[in-house]
This record gives structure tokens, sequence and C-alpha cells, in this order.
């Protein structure tokens, strides 16, 4: 997962609250669409008790990562102090969600996380 448009390095800015911002409001964006997803899935495979259990599954994930994007955007919209969130904290929890992106693009598509930070 690399992003290459104007914000292809963050990290410089993380303690920024506008930056903080705007990526907890993108991940909120792609939460939403892969719950979307899922609801979709869900419908169309309802029949199906071992998709069910997973899409349950993702959607429970869904749910804990909307919850910790919301803290992490809480504090930022709501005090002039706002948390502060290091490169390397934000990393590590996109890196411990791993297996959960897995999940949710299937095995067709690789993904490899990288921290390009010298």
């Amino acid at each position: 997962m690399t992003r290459t448009d104007k914000h292809e390095q963050p990290h410089s800015h993380w303690n920024d609250e506008r930056h903080i911002h705007q990526i907890t409001h993108d991940l909120n964006n792609c939460l939403m669409v892969l719950t979307i997803h899922c609801d979709q899935l869900m419908n169309d495979l309802s029949t199906v008790p071992e998709y069910v259990r997973k899409i349950q599954l993702l959607q429970d994930n869904l749910q804990l990562a909307a919850g910790i994007v919301q803290e992490i955007a809480e504090p930022v919209t709501h005090s002039n102090a706002g948390l502060r969130v290091t490169y390397d904290e934000f990393f590590t929890f996109l890196v411990s969600q791993q297996t959960f992106f897995q999940l949710v693009v299937g095995d067709d598509v690789d993904i490899s996380l990288e921290n390009k930070i010298i």
C-alpha cells in the first residue's frame, strides 16, 4: 500500500492537526467503502454460512478500525491540544491490520507495507 499523490511522504507533517484530520477523513472514506462492499456481500452470500462468518469478521474489524480512527480524529477536531500520532505509531497500526486488509482484497492481490523512513 503506497500512496503517490501529494501525501506521498506524510511523516514530516504528522503533528500538524490539518494533516491528521485529512488522514482520518481519508481512512473513514475507505472504511465506508469497505463497509458498503461487506453489506453487499452479506446480501449476496447470506445463504452460505462459511461466507457469512467471514463477512461478519470483516464487518467487526471495520467497526473496530472506525472506532480507532474516530478516537484519533476526535481530539484533533475538538481541542486545541490534539492527539499526536507519530508516523511509526500509525505505520504500526497499519501493519497490525495487514491480515485484515489481505482478507478484504483477497488472495489475488499482494499487499506489502513498507516503512521508507530512514
